[in-house]
């Protein structure tokens, strides 16, 4: 059985908290890992992805909450997002 695709999203230099669980996860999903590029290129990646996880809950997961959902989304959320009321943006429908 073919592993799901699992693309973490998150800025350079953004996986201080994040690297741990990407190691774990290798070996049950087949993980890409997004860090920034072209627009064409974010939406290629993730159209093809069967889960995304978005590591901050900041304007990128404000912006992709209002587009038509193709998989599945993980927004891990920090306190700094919490603090500055970034979560009242999303739609989390």
């Amino acid at each position: 059985m073919e592993k799901k695709k699992l693309v973490f999203f998150y800025p350079p230099n953004g996986d201080t908290f994040l690297r741990p669980i990407i190691e774990a996860l290798k070996g049950e999903y087949n993980v890409e890992e997004f860090t920034g590029g072209d627009e064409q290129y974010f939406y290629k990646v993730l159209h093809s992805a069967d889960i995304c996880w978005f590591e901050w809950g900041n304007d990128l997961v404000k912006q992709i909450s209002a587009l038509p959902q193709y998989s599945k989304y993980v927004v891990r959320i920090h306190s700094y997002e919490v603090f500055e009321g970034i979560h009242h943006n999303v739609n989390w429908d």
